[in-house]
């Protein structure tokens, strides 16, 4: 993103910082700021910029490929299943790999909660390839009450 003249380069009354990704809009106002407006806009588009540059190196970190921002994992969900006449309480994984669905159901009923949870967190850790780490387990931990009530 770029300092945008407002509301023209002819007509210049104020200098305008966007960015859509963070929803920002600001307007430095010539008649406020005078000649120090163009200057206050460009050193906040850089911080906006670096902003920016953080965000998208922690996107890439392999914790934000398997956790939503809101801490539920991603690609994982408790359901019931219809089997042969009775129903199975089940944790049911599905993930985009190589742009290709792959799925998976893994039965509670026959296991405890914990265990059949394990299953789901390592099998997930083994379609995203990534290892195991100390803080991915807490996290998971943290979250698992949500699929152990739900």
């Amino acid at each position: 993103m770029t300092v945008m003249a407002h509301p023209n380069m002819q007509n210049v009354k104020r200098y305008r910082v966007q960015d859509k990704v963070f929803g920002i809009q600001e307007y430095f106002s010539i008649a406020k700021y005078g000649d120090k407006a163009k200057i206050l806009a460009e050193k906040r588009q850089e911080e906006i910029s670096q902003k920016r540059l953080y965000r998208q190196i922690r996107m890439q970190l392999d914790i934000n490929k398997i956790f939503h921002p809101d801490g539920t994992v991603i690609g994982l969900k408790r359901t019931l299943k219809n089997k042969s006449g009775s129903i199975k309480k089940i944790l049911h994984i599905q993930i985009s790999v190589n742009g290709k669905q792959k799925k998976t159901d893994i039965t509670i009923d026959n296991k405890t909660f914990e265990q059949a949870y394990l299953k789901a967190q390592n099998k997930i850790l083994e379609l995203r390839k990534i290892k195991h780490s100390p803080e991915i387990t807490e996290i998971f931990k943290k979250v698992a009450g949500y699929y152990k009530y739900s």
